[in-house]
């Protein structure tokens, strides 16, 4: 209806000044409409506005005026090129805009994804981490609920909600399973987003996991470390009575 409303307006003006402009000065006009519609609505408007303004210019603008017929063959060809021209205008820049929109989102995930791990970087505890990520899964993509089992399985969702599970995995590692539930299924790009920001968090949990296990692993050894001096010690204390009493058995 908006494209149509466009071409109509643009016609009558053309129409009230079919005697001072040429048929491709209107032709322009009808053209720079097409795209208009083409950067405003997408495709389908765009082709409809073409498929208008190229009847609106024959029926209105073209000698014998109020028909379809053309008096002058040129203006057939002028007619034909101008609808070409205005279904290729139209395509391009639904394409354009398709284009810059894929990298507005792009560049909004990004920053999305780096600012979900700048606030991980300094996280030592898996509760926080696990935290962080609901907020980023709640605030940034828009999920209703956001839970990470089975730390706390979620009662009496909404079953009118859309539910995605994403493992929290590193490696060959599962940390938990994150369940969120949108309004609407999530789209390819969105369930992408998720995808990352979960496989960040898994990220940092192994992080975690492996200080732990390092820390462990260094008292582990200290814990060795200091069981072998204490046997040394030991077996030096003893080393001396033992000989002692050898000595006297051999002499008795």
């Amino acid at each position: 209806a908006t494209a149509a409303v466009l071409v109509a307006a643009v016609t009558l003006a053309l129409w009230l000044l079919r005697d001072r402009l040429t048929l491709a000065n209107a032709s322009l006009l009808c053209l720079l409409a097409t795209l208009v519609v083409a950067v405003r609505l997408r495709t389908g408007p765009s082709v409809l506005a073409a498929v208008i303004s190229f009847f609106s210019l024959n029926y209105f603008l073209v000698r014998p005026y109020y028909t379809l017929a053309v008096e002058d063959p040129r203006e057939l060809l002028d007619l034909a090129v101008f609808l070409a021209a205005a279904l290729i205008a139209g395509r391009l820049a639904d394409y354009a805009r398709t284009q810059a929109e894929a990298a507005g989102l792009n560049a909004r995930q990004q920053d999305v994804l780096y600012r979900l791990t700048s606030a991980l970087n300094p996280l030592t505890d898996e509760a926080a981490i696990r935290a962080e990520l609901r907020r980023v899964v709640a605030d940034e993509l828009g999920a209703q609920e956001v839970h990470v089992l089975p730390n706390r399985p979620p009662h009496d969702t909404d079953p009118s909600l859309a539910v995605v599970f994403v493992l929290l995995q590193a490696g060959e590692t599962i940390y938990g399973t994150l369940r969120a539930a949108f309004l609407h299924p999530p789209s390819a790009s969105q369930h992408r987003l998720l995808t990352a920001c979960v496989g960040q968090a898994a990220l940092a949990l192994q992080r975690v996991d492996l200080t732990e296990q390092a820390q462990r692993s260094r008292a582990l050894a200290e814990a060795d470390r200091l069981k072998t001096a204490l046997l040394r010690a030991v077996s030096h204390d003893l080393r001396t009575p033992i000989t002692i009493i050898k000595t006297s058995a051999a002499n008795l």
